[in-house]
């Protein structure tokens, strides 16, 4: 039963464990396996069974994986988004502010400053993949009507010159592949 695996997917702030190491605090997250674990789960059921699925329950747990603290949950749900955007596009734009949150959420949250190379590349691959997913609901029909998606496609990603290159590029390669527009 999928029901199990969704609550598999909620992220629980009880199992975050914070170890002292002198003057600093970590942080462990003890669900953090198990969570990503069932996303991924989440991907080979909607490759698999696809024809078995509500979509008006498995979309909610995408919109969990976007909104969660681990960006590898993230990234997994965004390419999540792309799939339930193409296998249930009508289920999908009632869930269009669900999805479009959590995204406005990760491209809006504080950039931190002086990264190393590799910290850095990891944070902008995050934004690309938030990117990715926004112009994949995008190309969705009513979306337009969506509050959070004119936010971020009018204010945010405008404003930012590497997330409007990034778009754009993203869009560039959509258009280059012949992908049919829905």
């Amino acid at each position: 039963h999928l029901s199990a695996l969704y609550q598999e997917c909620v992220f629980d702030k009880n199992l975050i464990k914070i170890i002292k190491l002198g003057p600093f605090n970590h942080q462990i997250d003890q669900g953090l396996d198990l969570r990503k674990s069932a996303f991924e789960c989440l991907d080979t059921v909607l490759d698999a069974l696809r024809d078995r699925i509500d979509a008006a329950k498995f979309v909610p747990q995408v919109a969990l994986g976007l909104a969660d603290p681990n960006p590898d949950i993230k990234q997994l749900s965004h390419l999540l988004v792309g799939k339930v955007a193409n296998f249930f596009a009508e289920d999908v734009a009632q869930f269009y502010d669900a999805l479009l949150s959590p995204a406005k959420a990760t491209l809006t949250e504080k950039q931190k400053e002086n990264l190393v190379q590799q910290e850095q590349e990891r944070q902008d691959e995050l934004f690309r993949s938030t990117l990715k997913a926004v112009y994949v609901l995008s190309k969705l029909k009513g979306i337009e009507d969506s509050a959070e998606f004119q936010e971020i496609n009018t204010k945010i990603a405008p404003q930012n010159a590497k997330f409007k290159q990034w778009f754009q590029q993203i869009k560039d390669q959509d258009e280059e592949q012949g992908v049919p527009q829905n």
